[in-house]
């Protein structure tokens, strides 16, 4: 980066597949961990001691594409595999299993990772929610103290709750499951009519509550974490004042929530009062805004 905020393009690779669409780091920092959402394939790429990125070192790539276009695919989400992220859940000092939502299978899909080689082995499928479908599930998050993971289903407006299968840390088997199915939740009320799709799930850091978003509702759902078990119970369901939600972000304190509404080009911030959130009256223009996060600019959260 340049003195003035100017980013420069260090290194570039492949990924080797289409609609690259989730990026994380291992936990040793040395692999960046990709997702190819159309053609469900997962992989890494080594990092070198200068940030640049070397070529990928471990791909998997389960599916065939069999959508001839993007209407195609829009019309039967499920008519294929598709990844939408890969998380990572460590077990011991050199792996970690890695969680893969598979939105076109209806399953989170499991690997064993090593973080020295940066590769996976392939585990079982686990359901992502139980009752009629399609499900679509986007997003898992892990609860930050609780053995509890949470899964966001886009097409079913489900939040699947999962405990975290304490029966074997050694996760040696490929047919082990390494979380259970234990709660399910509706994200949008009962009456509901609108045609509705699930975007961002969150764990707040406190660990006490979850937050959803739902686009076609163009609400945030929230829902409160028992503290002893992890299971979830909607506190609220409130507009977010703009159409398609498509991401969400909660400053350090909690106390503001700044929502990018994708279809009507709006940034919208609520404050947190008494509970719950609230619009303050700001909204800025922002041409399809996707993704919005705080930073610190030097001590101000800005």
């Amino acid at each position: 980066m340049k003195p003035n905020g100017v980013m420069v393009p260090l290194s570039m690779q492949t990924a080797l597949g289409t609609s690259t669409c989730y990026l994380t780091l291992d936990k040793l920092g040395k692999k960046l961990l990709f997702v190819n959402y159309w053609d469900s394939s997962i992989g890494t790429l080594p990092i070198a001691n200068d940030g640049s990125l070397h070529p990928v070192k471990s791909f998997i790539k389960p599916a065939k594409v069999a959508s001839k276009d993007r209407g195609d695919h829009l019309n039967n989400r499920q008519l294929e595999s598709h990844a939408h992220a890969v998380v990572l859940k460590r077990v011991n000092e050199t792996s970690s299993i890695a969680f893969v939502p598979d939105l076109g299978r209806d399953v989170i899909r499991q690997y064993k990772y090593d973080h020295e080689e940066g590769t996976f082995k392939e585990m079982c499928d686990i359901l992502a929610c139980t009752g009629k479908g399609p499900h679509g599930p986007r997003y898992i998050e892990f609860h930050p103290t609780l053995p509890v993971a949470y899964v966001v289903n886009e097409l079913s407006s489900q939040v699947s709750v999962f405990e975290w299968n304490e029966e074997d840390q050694k996760h040696t088997k490929s047919d082990f499951e390494a979380i259970k199915f234990v709660q399910k939740i509706s994200t949008i009320p009962e009456d509901c009519k609108d045609c509705n799709t699930c975007g961002r799930i969150h764990v707040e850091s406190t660990g006490k509550f979850v937050l959803v978003s739902n686009r076609g509702h163009d609400s945030i759902a929230v829902y409160k974490i028992d503290q002893k078990n992890g299971r979830l119970s909607t506190v609220d369901i409130f507009s977010t004042m703009g159409e398609t939600p498509r991401h969400f972000q909660l400053n350090e304190s909690g106390k503001i929530l700044i929502v990018a509404n994708q279809d009507t080009d709006t940034l919208v911030s609520f404050h947190r009062k008494n509970g719950v959130f609230v619009p303050t009256g700001f909204s800025i223009h922002c041409p399809s805004p996707n993704f919005v996060q705080f930073i610190e600019c030097g001590s101000v959260s800005c």
